[in-house]
């Protein structure tokens, strides 16, 4: 049994509440587990705020859609913005043992998006980013 639903957003931070709630909603509908749904609401939070903080501008400043499925204990989420163009998993990987006082401020969204999916994949369609995370619903 699939259970697939989308939702498009307005692409600002105060928005990000009403993300969120999808997701949760979703997560109930489909009888994901906790984890997953915990995993699932990180990973919204942490793509959509980028997206609101450094990818839009005049030019690039349209909505979020939300895509996410499940096939037996698989996961499919997808973000979609029209931003700009702009690949995460191209990013330098955080240095995580460093000490704290020499890590830079920031720069670990992506790579705990990684670390909570199976895998990352993007893609750029049209005026589109396209992030899609798998992860596992195991109970």
């Amino acid at each position: 049994m699939q259970q697939r639903r989308s939702q498009t957003f307005p692409a600002k931070l105060d928005r990000i509440t009403e993300m969120l709630q999808f997701i949760a909603n979703w997560c109930s509908d489909a009888g994901s587990t906790e984890s997953a749904c915990n995993s699932l609401k990180l990973i919204v939070d942490e793509i959509a705020s980028n997206v609101c903080n450094y990818g839009t501008d005049k030019e690039h400043a349209g909505p979020i859609t939300i895509s996410v499925s499940k096939n037996d204990k698989t996961i499919v989420l997808e973000i979609a913005d029209q931003g700009i163009p702009f690949n995460p998993l191209e990013q330098v990987v955080p240095n995580t043992t460093a000490p704290l006082e020499e890590r830079p401020i920031g720069g670990l969204g992506i790579f705990l998006v990684q670390q909570v999916s199976e895998s990352v994949s993007y893609r750029r369609e049209g005026n589109e980013n396209r992030l899609t995370m798998i992860l596992k619903d195991a109970v």
